[in-house]
């Protein structure tokens, strides 16, 4: 028996008896004329093979074609209307088969179809959920668990991380599993290396996406590590909008190329997420009937402020003022040490320096002294700074000593007090809320808000976040330099915002 192949263009012998007769080739092209013969016109067909042995050719529709040999009388009509009948049965067979599979065929593209549209459609459905979710935040927790719950549906790791452009450097603040490759990531200024694909992100506030671990060369070091996870593929997207970079969401998969499809979809919703944040921050500054919370915080554990004091003396920190991004100075009241004895607990304490004259006050004996402390000198520090920026809290003041600390900090109202402790409680040191009182709002007057509602939306910003950080105290708390590395902008538009509100406040007033 022979089959017809289209690839091959000749019938191709398929089956055989095994004590068949005659001379039967293993293929059947159209130089065999005889067998040819009978395939091509779809005729039976009598001749002789080379040894005299009479045969018999009928073809199987277009399918293939069926041999007969003996030495009987094999040329009797019956029997080659036997054959005949035996090979339109095989022909028949044969396109039922072919009618089945290509059912099932059908069938399996159809199952296909409608797994991959019900995919689809569950996609979208999460993706609108999401950017609804966003839309409607009010901190910047809600932010990143609407981010971090849409990935963690679709892949299998994702982490949003918090933009440091003073440090150069993006730090996790959430993940989908705390065992996956997320760790803070910086970069030296002026490095000739490559920069990591979440500091090019955030600083460049443009996507990066690494198609394929195992191949790329611009991201070595990145595409080894998440390789030693599993990972093939890997897009980061900046949480940026209206040139402000707040951090990045990197998400990951173990199959190569898979955001090819999706990667606009990340990207969008980052930008909702910056963009919401740009909103809640707006109107924590602007909102002319703010409510905030002041919260007491118990550590009872070596302070992260001024750790390894001795046994019998406390520091209490009155005022906390913004000398940089890095950087904050304390007004202090310090008890239980001399005055030489504080500057040498000064020398030997990492991150505390510049100890202005302390003074004996005549009535107790205690000193009056103001110190700078840098942000980034100790872990613990400068995760607490972090934590208070993430959720917009900031320190009103602090009473410490060898055996614990009480810490006291002002967040909005709608901020996650719960979420922001639980952090600090796991990030930095144990900690317990011990009370929590909320503060009569301020008020402005019709004609402040007039005067506000003069600028743009870029110049109410910098503003007042140049107010609110001493950029108009003399001397300067922050410089244009430090206002322009919060924002991300040159000095020189930071300095032009500033001169046109200023000009448009006195305007207004004059008017």
């Amino acid at each position: 028996m022979y089959c017809w192949n289209d690839a091959a263009g000749a019938l191709e012998r398929i089956a055989a008896a095994a004590d068949g007769v005659g001379s039967v080739p293993e293929t059947v092209t159209p130089d065999d004329s005889a067998f040819w013969q009978a395939f091509a016109t779809q005729e039976r067909e009598w001749f002789a093979d080379d040894t005299g042995i009479p045969t018999l050719a009928v073809p199987i529709d277009s399918f293939g074609l069926v041999v007969v040999a003996a030495t009987g009388p094999l040329a009797r009509p019956d029997v080659a209307e036997f054959v005949g009948s035996v090979a339109n049965s095989v022909a028949v067979a044969i396109q039922q088969t072919k009618h089945r599979m290509r059912a099932d065929e059908l069938s399996e593209e159809a199952r296909d179809r409608e797994t991959t549209l019900s995919r689809t459609e569950e996609y979208l459905t999460r993706w609108c959920r999401a950017v609804g979710r966003i839309v409607g935040a009010e901190s910047r927790a809600e932010l990143r668990e609407a981010l971090l719950e849409f990935a963690d549906a679709h892949w299998p790791y994702a982490w949003v991380g918090s933009y440091r452009p003073q440090t150069r450097s993006v730090v996790p603040t959430a993940t989908t599993d705390e065992t996956g490759p997320a760790w803070e990531i910086s970069t030296d200024e002026g490095a000739k290396t490559e920069r990591p694909p979440a500091i090019e992100a955030a600083a460049d506030r443009t996507p990066v996406y690494i198609e394929r671990t195992v191949e790329t060369s611009r991201w070595h070091e990145r595409s080894r590590q998440l390789l030693s996870y599993g990972y093939q593929s890997a897009v980061t997207v900046p949480i940026a909008s209206d040139g402000i970079s707040h951090g990045t969401l990197e998400v990951m998969s173990t199959e190569a190329a898979a955001f090819d499809d999706v990667f606009d979809h990340l990207a969008v919703l980052a930008r909702t997420a910056a963009a919401r944040l740009n909103q809640l921050q707006g109107t924590a500054s602007t909102a002319s009937d703010r409510s905030t919370i002041t919260a007491d915080l118990e550590i009872p554990e070596a302070s992260p402020l001024f750790p390894s004091l001795p046994s019998d003396a406390s520091v209490r920190v009155h005022t906390v003022a913004v000398v940089g991004s890095s950087e904050r100075l304390f007004e202090l009241t310090v008890a239980g040490m001399t005055a030489s004895e504080f500057e040498a607990y000064i020398s030997r304490t990492p991150g505390v320096f510049d100890p202005r004259p302390t003074v004996v006050e005549s009535r107790s004996d205690t000193l009056r002294a103001t110190v700078q402390v840098d942000l980034t000198a100790t872990k613990r520090i400068r995760r607490l700074f972090e934590l208070f920026s993430e959720y917009d809290a900031r320190l009103r003041s602090a009473r410490t000593g060898s055996r614990g600390s009480l810490v006291s900090i002002e967040t909005a109202a709608a901020t996650d007090l719960r979420t922001l402790i639980d952090a600090v409680d796991s990030m930095v040191a144990p900690c317990r809320l011990v009370a929590k009182r909320a503060e009569r709002p301020m008020t402005t007057t019709a004609a402040q808000q007039g005067l506000m509602n003069a600028l743009t939306d870029r110049q109410r910003e910098i503003l007042l976040m140049a107010q609110r950080e001493g950029h108009y105290d003399q001397p300067k708390a922050i410089t244009c330099a430090e206002l322009a590395e919060r924002f991300d902008l040159s000095p020189s538009t930071v300095h032009e915002h500033l001169r046109n509100a200023e000009q448009k406040l006195m305007d207004t007033v004059l008017d």
